[in-house]
């Protein structure tokens, strides 16, 4: 008699108890029929990714605001209501002839207005203020003065420096449009995540549906085997597999009832879906272009690509820090111009009376004399750095180019792939059934009877998979160009929308 555990162990039953033991239990579940268009609009509102893409914009939209902000004027208050000081100072005393240290109470006060603008194309800043001070002597009750500004226009201007302000000018459109086409590029990608986590529920449903058929045919074999096998038309060993085919279909129902259930999960979870809801899935059909022109592809994808436009950003950071270095490694100068009112009286009206003019004009020069080697050392790395950014992108430009035409190959053939895979399935499906009916006949034996269930398995699952590639490579080739080949139109998102 042979021991108990390895009895156990080589049950068939045994197994296929422990399959089912094996798959978690579920409360009742609510099943939803979502087609694959209703999925991808769902993950675009509800999935974790989206969430991130949307933050990642708003964040470049209001670096972009705040640029645009600093492009209009700033109007600002400084005020100082109280400014106490007592303290003693060195004073001469004439009567005596001597220094003495007296106590000095003041009282300070001041405030004014003003207006900034910064001006792009010269890279200065235009202001004009107002402002109002007053003084008084705490030791000197009978001492108060007021000092009125009404009107006071002051120009700041570097001279043969760099100028941040039309760099910025051109850098910050293009970082601005950097981040709109990024959260296209990451809204395909929440798409192909998507794609992929529907169509492993459906190949899931897909290989139960194969295994509740190989169930029920290879119960129905087995019951025709059993009665051959009386009639001593059969061996044995020939029934022994036809029993042994029964437990693997029960077996493979069960792992299949499994991965119904790991890919429920995954496609529920990146929806945001609890676990008691079941999507029920089905074939999408989608009316893509037969063929896509490679050479429109890279156009359009070097016209709306995130990586392009990253280029594009990287080649004027370099030149920018060219010409920073440039000018920086040179003789810098800075002119202040200003001309405004001003007066000052014991009483604060009389201090806006007969205003005096106030001009102030001042030239400042930082000359490098000797730094050595600090400035030109700064030059030449910042030249190449230039030199090595348009070899990099002239390099990311031609791999992006091909990567772009291999996959755009790769979709125009899958076309044909998918058909010859549904043409496969439908020749195999028949060659299962003939061969089953030969089997019934007496005209073959199990071994061909497997081989052919295997065969038909293979092709069907082979479509859905061919069918899965099909989405895929199109929605890689869109992500790539972001451009819908089936309206023929960019991709856009109302992104006003999005800040509201």
């Amino acid at each position: 008699m042979k021991p108990l555990k390895e009895n156990f162990f080589k049950t068939p039953y045994t197994i296929l108890s422990l399959l089912m033991l094996s798959l978690p239990c579920f409360s009742q579940q609510e099943t939803r029929a979502l087609t694959l268009d209703q999925v991808l609009e769902r993950a675009q509102t509800h999935s974790l990714i989206a969430l991130r893409a949307n933050n990642q914009y708003l964040a470049g939209y209001w670096q972009f605001r705040s640029y645009k902000a600093s492009l209009l004027p700033h109007i600002g208050l400084d005020l100082t209501p109280v400014d106490y000081n007592r303290s003693f100072i060195q004073r001469y005393d004439p009567e005596n002839d001597v220094d003495v240290f007296r106590e000095q109470q003041t009282y300070y006060a001041n405030s004014s207005v003003y207006i900034s603008q910064n001006l792009g194309f010269s890279g200065g800043t235009l202001s004009l203020s107002t402002g109002l001070s007053h003084l008084e002597n705490l030791n000197s009750p009978e001492f108060s003065a007021y000092n009125a500004s009404p009107v006071q226009l002051t120009y700041h201007q570097p001279l043969l420096g760099f100028n941040e302000f039309k760099w910025q000018k051109r850098l910050q459109p293009l970082q601005y449009q950097l981040a709109r086409q990024q959260f296209i590029e990451n809204s395909q990608q929440i798409h192909l995540e998507a794609i992929a986590r529907y169509f492993e529920v459906l190949l899931a449903h897909t290989q139960k549906e194969i295994a509740l058929h190989n169930r029920s045919t290879s119960d129905t074999l087995y019951q025709i085997g059993k009665k051959r096998f009386a009639l001593a038309a059969i061996p044995k060993e020939e029934l022994l597999n036809l029993e042994l085919n029964k437990f693997k279909a029960d077996i493979a129902l069960a792992q299949a009832e499994k991965h119904i259930q790991r890919a429920q999960f995954n496609l529920n979870s990146f929806l945001s879906y609890d676990e008691n809801t079941a999507i029920q899935p089905e074939l999408p059909k989608g009316a893509f272009p037969q063929q896509i022109a490679v050479d429109q592809a890279i156009a359009r994808a070097i016209q709306h690509n995130p990586e392009m436009i990253g280029l594009q950003e990287k080649n004027l950071q370099a030149s920018r820090n060219l010409d920073k270095a440039r000018k920086e490694s040179r003789l810098n100068a800075n002119l202040m111009a200003s001309f405004g009112l001003n007066n000052s009286a014991t009483e604060m009206n009389q201090a806006y009376q007969d205003l005096a003019n106030r001009q102030q004009v001042r030239v400042g020069m930082q000359i490098p004399l000797a730094d050595w080697g600090q400035r030109k050392g700064q030059r030449l790395m910042a030249e190449k750095q230039k030199e090595v950014a348009t070899l990099e992108i002239q390099q990311t430009r031609l791999d992006f180019e091909q990567k772009v035409a291999l996959k755009v190959i790769d979709f125009n053939l899958q076309h044909k792939l998918v058909n010859s895979a549904l043409q496969a399935a439908d020749i195999a499906e028949q060659a299962y059934e003939l061969t089953k009916k030969r089997f019934v006949l007496g005209k073959t034996d199990v071994l061909q009877l497997n081989s052919a269930s295997q065969t038909r398995q293979d092709a069907q699952e082979g479509f859905i998979r061919a069918v899965y590639t099909l989405w895929q490579l199109y929605y890689e080739v869109q992500q790539l160009t972001l451009y819908d080949f089936r309206k023929e139109q960019p991709l856009s998102i109302d992104f006003k929308q999005m800040v509201r």
